[in-house]
């Protein structure tokens, strides 16, 4: 990743009016901290999110466009 790319978690993906605004600036590929898929990971890592959360990130992010890059712990 380049000094202006910044991963982010997938709650960002809530907002989305930040997600359409980010497309209309000229975003095209958002990298996503998704740590990981499995619940049990996810509560002993105390992650406070999701696996719901992550596909909704995903569909969010999809309906406007925007390429995921994905990283996994």
């Amino acid at each position: 990743m380049s000094k202006k790319e910044k991963p982010v978690r997938a709650d960002f993906a809530r907002d989305t009016e930040l997600v359409r605004l980010m497309k209309k600036a000229g975003c095209h590929t958002v990298y996503i901290g998704f740590e990981s898929v499995n619940p049990r990971s996810l509560n002993g890592m105390k992650k406070k999110q999701t696996v719901a959360d992550l596909v909704r990130a995903v569909k969010v992010l999809r309906r406007h466009r925007l390429k995921i890059h994905g990283m996994f712990v």
